[in-house]
């Protein structure tokens, strides 16, 4: 975990860059989430959502869980299952994940409860992050202008 994202426009702008890797944490608990959403490589209004957990096999192991999709729209970006997301309806990270969703597109605010914080690259190259102005948005300053022509 590195730098806190703090604004709705930098959250939307850092999800949608197609690599990004960030974790939520609960004020209250302290309890951390690690998700990861990747862009379809054919199509640009697809994103695929998933969460970094600890394998039930090797506890020193992660693996990542399938959580659903987002469906881009300048509108009403949709976080829902797809068949390959059957029956995780009451796991912790789908749940979680859904509700920090719901609030950044329905509310158009960020949650008060939760903070949101890249680990430390950038979110559409991958490339470790130097640069203040980049570490402060989790995206590197070309990334960042190309993501929001595309996006906004």
């Amino acid at each position: 975990m590195q730098g806190e994202l703090t604004t709705l426009e930098k959250v939307i702008t850092f999800i949608f860059g197609g690599r990004s890797l960030f974790t939520l944490v609960s004020k209250k608990t302290g309890k951390h989430l690690v998700f990861q959403v990747k862009k379809d490589k054919k199509n640009f209004k697809l994103f695929y959502v998933w969460s970094r957990v600890p394998d039930p096999k090797n506890s020193r192991h992660i693996t990542m869980k399938y959580l659903g999709m987002i469906v881009y729209d300048h509108m009403d970006n949709i976080f829902r299952k797809t068949k390959k997301s059957v029956g995780i309806e009451g796991d912790l990270h789908f749940r979680s994940f859904t509700w920090y969703w719901d609030i950044l597109n329905k509310h158009k605010r960020l949650p008060t409860n939760v903070t949101i914080h890249h680990h430390g690259r950038c979110s559409v190259c991958g490339r470790k992050l130097i640069d203040p102005v980049s570490i402060e948005r989790g995206m590197g300053q070309v990334c960042w202008k190309r993501t929001r022509e595309r996006y906004f």
